[in-house]
């Protein structure tokens, strides 16, 4: 029983494909690239999109934290792939900010939405 018993259903899916050579499971090779952290609170809101979904994007000593669908209510940490691009290791899933810093796109797998910032 756990908020997160997808990240570990993942994480198990991954280790198994990894053993039997699964292309379609294969674990993700990502790296991180450094940030500039005072820009990260610009980033930091309320995403809103179609198909009612809702993104919450916090900050936090300098690291961002995503509240999204996928995790249920569980908080995941974002991780910089470089320029507005983040991905997490809880699962497939990467979000780029627009420039402008008030759209993103999420993207798990074929699935690709644009949610656009809510003013506060």
């Amino acid at each position: 029983n756990s908020d997160a018993g997808g990240e570990v259903v993942s994480e198990l899916l991954r280790g198994i494909s990894a053993e039997y050579d699964w292309p379609d499971f294969r674990p993700l090779q990502r790296t991180t690239a450094p940030i500039d952290a005072s820009a990260l609170p610009g980033v930091a809101g309320d995403y809103r999109g179609d198909r009612g979904w809702a993104v919450t994007v916090t900050h936090e000593s300098g690291r961002l934290f995503v509240l999204a669908p996928p995790f249920g209510s569980a908080r995941v940490e974002l991780l910089h792939a470089g320029g507005g691009d983040f991905f997490t290791l809880a699962a497939p899933l990467t979000l780029r900010f627009a420039d402008d810093k008030q759209s993103l796109i999420l993207q798990g797998g074929q699935d690709k939405l644009t949610l656009t910032r809510v003013k506060p």
